[in-house]
């Protein structure tokens, strides 16, 4: 029988009884859809041609600021740096130098400060829209990678609920190699 969603029906079709209606069968279905539809945080798609928009743009990004650094982990720990209270810092700073140029030494560049100083507030302002972005996708790839954990989680339960004659051993072998967990190495105590 083909219920009226397009699914045929099964024998472990919820809400599926003996003597049963296919009124009580879809209620079922719709329930458990709910349910489904709750702990499901992302429910979407990206086109082919969307991906390779979006890959574009950053490209853009790399291509009209090509003097963006990848600093070690090291040069990240230990670069000395204005902090994001530091603006007042900065602008007295650039007040001084523009009043009193005479004060800097000789190998203090001016005009690479200023180009400095007036790139600071616009990668600022991308960096700030770049981290937002970056949060989006890593919260929105965090809910994806947990729908598919739960989705996996049911497949694997069904399969194995389901697993008369073997059929689907060879899945539920994967699964429970998967989910096995490592066993600690059991260490001798030293001896007093």
């Amino acid at each position: 029988m083909i219920l009226p969603n397009g699914e045929p029906l099964r024998w472990n079709t919820p809400g599926a009884r003996f003597g049963g209606t296919v009124e009580e069968v879809m209620a079922a279905l719709n329930a458990q859809n709910n349910i489904m539809s709750e702990n499901n945080k992302i429910s979407s798609a990206l086109a082919a041609q969307d991906v390779t928009d979006i890959l574009a743009a950053f490209a853009t990004i790399r291509q009209k600021a090509p003097f963006l650094l990848n600093l070690t982990d090291d040069e990240r720990a230990h670069l000395p740096h204005v902090g994001d209270k530091s603006g007042g810092a900065l602008d007295a700073t650039k007040a001084f130098v523009v009043q009193f140029p005479e004060a800097m030494p000789v190998d203090f560049s001016i005009p690479e400060f200023n180009k400095d100083t007036a790139l600071y507030g616009p990668i600022e302002t991308i960096g700030m829209a770049s981290a937002n972005s970056n949060q989006l996708i890593q919260d929105t790839l965090l809910a994806l990678r947990s729908d598919l954990l739960l989705q996996i989680l049911d497949v694997y339960a069904c399969a194995k609920a389901n697993n008369r004659g073997g059929r689907y051993q060879t899945y539920v072998d994967i699964m429970n190699a998967h989910f096995a967990k490592p066993r600690k190495a059991k260490t001798t105590p030293p001896t007093p």
